[in-house]
């Protein structure tokens, strides 16, 4: 600051200087920027944090400690952590303030997964598993158990019963993984008799043992035979030697994966046989 005095009358004029400061005014953060909570990834870009507030010039932010800032809020589209960087931008006439940092995250967005899967008949050809609500497109692992056990196996079963299946689904970059179950049964497959035992017809006593029935046929097992019903069963052909009328049951033998038909029987006669006669007449 200079003054200067012109001369009067009596007196010389003059000069003088003097140094003075003007003092940057200082910048209060009076809010600071926040991360915004509870963000989920909805595969839409989102507001990493709230904007901060200062009583002079203005916030400006960046993904990057030395990236470019600007005023606009940071967003991001992917699940994961990111660090929004912050500092105050104002001309000479202030100080500003030092910058900050803020950590945001987006969560993996939950994923809802359900699988089905039809039930087939034993010897059939078995269905595929249907997974749904796999939106993050995570890799599928498909397992199967009997009903009740908790010892899951990749191999698909083919006997007849119940089973639960389970998909398990791989969590990716934006999603959860999840996993799902559901039950299905292969059915017992149905046996039939394509050919039923039958009674061979007009035997007659030979003194020899000899069939009863002609053997029957199934689909599937295989049939077994018996003289008495309560009595011992096989796939040999009851035979009888003396005369008379018999009874021969049936039933088919299969293991579980098959449902049975009803027993049966079938009623045998074997005639007495006519004696030839011979005469002689001795003369006395």
């Amino acid at each position: 600051m200079k003054a200067t005095i012109a001369e009067t009358a009596n007196y010389l004029g003059g000069e003088a200087t003097a140094e003075f400061t003007i003092t940057a005014a200082g910048i209060t953060l009076t809010k600071a920027p926040a991360a915004i909570a509870d963000l989920t990834y909805t595969g839409e870009a989102q507001a990493l944090i709230t904007a901060g507030e200062v009583t002079a010039g203005e916030l400006q932010y960046s993904l990057a400690a030395d990236g470019q800032y600007s005023t606009a809020i940071p967003t991001a589209t992917n699940a994961g952590t990111y660090t929004v960087y912050y500092k105050v931008v104002a001309d000479a006439n202030y100080t500003t303030p030092e910058g900050g940092e803020v950590t945001a995250s987006i969560a993996k967005a939950a994923i809802a997964p359900s699988v089905t899967l039809a039930g087939w008949t034993y010897g059939a050809e078995p269905n595929t598993p249907a997974v749904a609500g796999n939106v993050g497109k995570g890799e599928e692992t498909i397992t199967y158990a009997s009903k009740g056990s908790d010892v899951f196996s990749a191999t698909q079963p083919s006997a007849a019963g119940t089973y639960v299946v389970k998909a398990v689904i791989a969590e990716t970059a934006n999603y959860q993984g999840g996993e799902a179950t559901a039950e299905f049964t292969i059915t017992a497959a149905g046996i039939i008799l394509t050919k039923a035992p039958a009674a061979i017809a007009n035997l007659t006593y030979t003194g020899e043992a000899q069939a009863l029935i002609t053997a029957g046929e199934v689909t599937a097992g295989e049939l077994q035979y018996s003289l008495a019903a309560n009595g011992q069963y096989s796939t040999a052909i009851p035979t009888a030697t003396n005369a008379g009328t018999y009874t021969v049951y049936y039933k088919v033998v299969a293991d579980d994966n098959y449902t049975l038909p009803e027993e049966g029987s079938v009623e045998v006669t074997i005639a007495k046989a006519t004696p030839e006669l011979e005469m002689t007449n001795e003369s006395m």
